[in-house]
């Protein structure tokens, strides 16, 4: 299951609702990063730390967002 970008637009504009403008961004399961993709400009200066298990998914995000801390393991 990947989340779909309703749902992450959503997520990011209720932290924006709530004061969030950068800082650290934890996502777990992140299959191919998703949520680093989508990543609202207004909260580009924020450091994006990833945990992927799939070996295929985690690779394939380490090598879109090679700025992010991505790990692959469970």
């Amino acid at each position: 299951f990947y989340t779909p970008k309703k749902v992450i637009d959503s997520m990011y504009q209720t932290l924006s609702d709530m004061g969030f403008k950068n800082g650290n961004i934890l996502e777990p399961s992140m299959g191919i990063g998703n949520f680093i993709g989508n990543l609202p400009d207004e909260m580009s200066r924020s450091k994006f730390y990833g945990i992927e298990l799939d070996s295929v998914s985690g690779r394939i995000g380490k090598l879109l967002y090679q700025e992010s801390n991505i790990q692959i393991k469970g």
